[in-house]
């Protein structure tokens, strides 16, 4: 399963970029993009009252991106690529020769941008779940990155390490590996925005 998500009608720009994983469907697998309300009684229905009430506790998109990408890949084996991204290269190959998953690292972080859990309800996806709700619960921050975004995954490699059973059988790839298989797009016009988290936040609670 590939799974993808933008909360209303994305921007053309964006659009295009999640055609591009969509046509992955010719390499075997089943492609699924997720609006707000379709995220939501996906979460209501596989997590219930709970994890859904903390996704309507998001005010800012990307950290309802973030919980539902962790509550796809808890539920389904597959791929989470975020929306502003492009594939670039067949990805079935690459998936079937992971033993468990595939995070991204950016310097020392774990990034969210590509995620491929093989396995389904990894302990590791149900664990950053679990802290994605608590973080919300407890408002910890109004950091997108720390409550709901890579910061947990972060957290926790720099605690456990990439040798623990949290994470064995995970690898763990540069970004300069990953763009073999997956376009990143830094400038879309979206990103000058409120649209995006990074700016959102600086004026607002993140917090509904």
């Amino acid at each position: 399963m590939i799974f993808q998500y933008w909360d209303s009608s994305p921007p053309g720009e964006v659009a295009e970029l999640m055609a591009t994983w969509e046509t992955a469907a010719k390499e075997g697998f089943e492609y699924r993009s997720f609006d707000d309300s379709a995220a939501l009684a996906f979460i209501r229905d596989r997590f219930g009252d709970r994890v859904a009430q903390a996704y309507l506790c998001c005010g800012v998109p990307a950290m309802k991106a973030d919980l539902f990408r962790y509550c796809a890949l808890a539920t389904s084996p597959g791929i989470y690529a975020d929306a502003d991204t492009g594939r670039v290269a067949p990805v079935m190959p690459l998936y079937k020769r992971l033993r468990r998953g595939l995070l991204m690292q950016r310097r020392n972080n774990v990034a969210n941008d590509f995620m491929i859990a093989t396995q389904p309800g990894d302990s590791l996806v149900r664990e950053i779940l679990r802290q994605a709700v608590e973080n919300i619960e407890g408002k910890v921050a109004n950091d997108v990155w720390r409550v709901t975004g890579p910061g947990i995954a972060t957290r926790l490699l720099k605690q456990h390490g990439n040798q623990s059973a949290l994470f064995e059988g995970y690898e763990f790839w540069p970004v300069k590996t990953v763009r073999k298989y997956v376009q990143f797009n830094w400038d879309l016009p979206y990103k000058s925005t409120d649209l995006h988290w990074v700016n959102s936040q600086k004026t607002a609670v993140i917090f509904r």
